[in-house]
């Protein structure tokens, strides 16, 4: 498994279960852990992609995961997207940012 945390703002990335996060300062995010999680996901036994944490879609964090699943898309046309959004559907539909993302996913765990 290689999931994306957002945990207070920090974005984080886990290989498994049993490693621990590499915590990726909020300077790094835009760049370096982008590029660190589309290198870790580029393995073909890797098929599902799952964006998680406090609130992945929060409007701090929007615009960044929003480039970044467009990024997976691009990559990898395969790969299924879990997105836990942290906010009711209600709450999507009236956001832009939040919708175009929640498009982009193959699956979306509201609430």
């Amino acid at each position: 498994m290689v999931a994306l945390y957002l945990f207070k703002d920090v974005p984080s990335i886990v290989r498994d279960a049993s490693t621990p996060s590499l915590g990726i300062s909020m300077v790094e995010k835009s760049g370096h852990i982008e590029d660190s999680f589309l290198e870790m996901i580029n393995k073909p036994y890797i098929q599902r992609v799952t964006i998680l944490g406090g609130k992945p879609l929060a409007n701090q964090n929007g615009k960044t995961i929003l480039a970044l699943i467009k990024r997976i898309r691009e990559r990898f046309p395969g790969k299924v997207i879990w997105i836990y959004s942290g906010f009711y559907l209600d709450e999507i539909i009236t956001d832009p940012i939040r919708l175009e993302t929640v498009r982009l996913c193959d699956v979306l765990c509201d609430g």
